[in-house]
């Protein structure tokens, strides 16, 4: 059975990735465009342009995916909701599926809008553990950068999720020491 990363792992190897790629700001399972439902990962550019990346562990899920109505309806390439009326909706400038390159996922399958990363293990000499390998960039969806409400939104998320694993760990550690005396 061929090993593959956990959503953490791939989010953690996205951070890197898009770290030096010069993006400075990032969340982890966030509703920043709620019409988009939840982005796995988002980064922000130095010039406020959003990144979303969809992780995907399974070929099942990928095609699950394609049929949500962000990719059936075009809404990521538009940014027009269809029902109950034609309106406008956030969306990330550039969208990303990533996966492990062992899936077996032709690209013509995917949006052509949609940039593709692999997951990959490299064991070598100097260096070793996962990586990411851009296999191609997305085109972007948009000019517009994200606006300083969406901005804040996305910095009210990760300070709220800093402090409750720092506060859930804290209990953890408390509720440790407790059953030891």
């Amino acid at each position: 059975m061929t090993e593959i990363p956990s959503q953490n792992q791939i989010a953690e190897i996205l951070y890197h990735h898009r770290f030096g790629c010069g993006d400075r700001h990032f969340a982890h399972n966030i509703y920043l465009y709620p019409s988009c439902g939840e982005s796995d990962f988002l980064s922000v550019t130095k010039a406020r342009y959003v990144h979303e990346m969809e992780i995907k562990r399974s070929r099942a899920d990928l095609l699950a995916d394609l049929r949500k109505p962000k990719h059936r309806e075009s809404l990521l390439l538009t940014g027009q909701k269809k029902i109950p009326y034609n309106v406008q909706v956030g969306r990330p400038n550039y969208f990303w599926f990533v996966y492990p390159e062992t899936l077996n996922v032709d690209i013509t399958e995917l949006p052509d809008y949609a940039g593709i990363c692999h997951i990959y293990r490299y064991n070598g000499y100097y260096d070793s553990g996962w990586f990411c390998r851009v296999i191609r960039k997305p085109m972007r969806l948009h000019n517009e950068r994200i606006t300083d409400p969406q901005f804040q939104k996305l910095l009210e998320a990760m300070m709220f999720k800093y402090f409750r694993h720092v506060i859930s760990g804290s209990q953890y550690q408390l509720q440790l020491e407790a059953e030891a005396s």
